[in-house]
């Protein structure tokens, strides 16, 4: 598939598990490729842990959403 066939998907509806699970999926993968992209020089170390620390805020903000308002709140 190239990049436009990926634009060119049509939306699709995801269970919030199915989104906590592909975060959680999303995260493994940049786990392993972040210290290769870092070492070949195509990512800097600081945007890498922005990106990782990003989606690890999404994947608070699902489960906190999955456990209810209540455990969302400070």
């Amino acid at each position: 598939m190239t990049k436009e066939d990926f634009k060119n998907l049509p939306e699709k509806e995801f269970s919030l598990g199915e989104q906590i699970r592909e975060v959680v999926y999303e995260l493994a993968l940049r786990e392993n490729a972040y210290p290769r992209f870092i070492e070949r020089g195509q990512l800097k170390p600081a945007d890498a842990q922005r990106h990782y620390q990003a989606l690890k805020a999404v994947l608070k903000t699902l489960q906190g959403l999955a456990n209810g308002p209540m455990a969302h709140r400070e």
